[in-house]
């Protein structure tokens, strides 16, 4: 199961969509929870991630929309996990990466 889990993440070549499913693969997080990071809920030097921003999608009046909440589901949600080596570094190259080519902010989305 490993393999094919590192396999597919080698064949992505979008980054974006690569980082987004080693977050998955490697953090055991929710799709909505992957998607709604922000750079402010990783502590780099404490190797933490705190999970506190959702992403989802919804119909609203015949149309899908993203629903971007500053919480998570329920209270129990809420929580924080060790930042393991490899995700580290993706997140380090990823924030690098992101500080060339625009503003960066510790609210901004991952």
């Amino acid at each position: 199961m490993e393999d094919n889990r590192n396999i597919l993440a080698e064949e992505i070549e979008d980054e974006r969509l690569h980082n987004q499913f080693t977050a998955y693969f490697l953090t055991a997080l929710r799709c909505s929870e992957v998607l709604g990071l922000r750079w402010s809920a990783i502590d780099f030097k404490n190797n933490t991630l705190a999970v506190s921003h959702t992403v989802s999608r919804a119909k609203i009046d015949g149309k899908t929309q993203l629903i971007l909440k500053n919480r998570t589901k329920n209270k129990s949600s809420f929580w924080s996990l060790p930042l393991i080596p490899q995700v580290k570094q993706m997140l380090l190259q990823a924030r690098e990466k992101q500080k060339r080519s625009l503003k960066s902010s510790p609210n901004r989305w991952i």
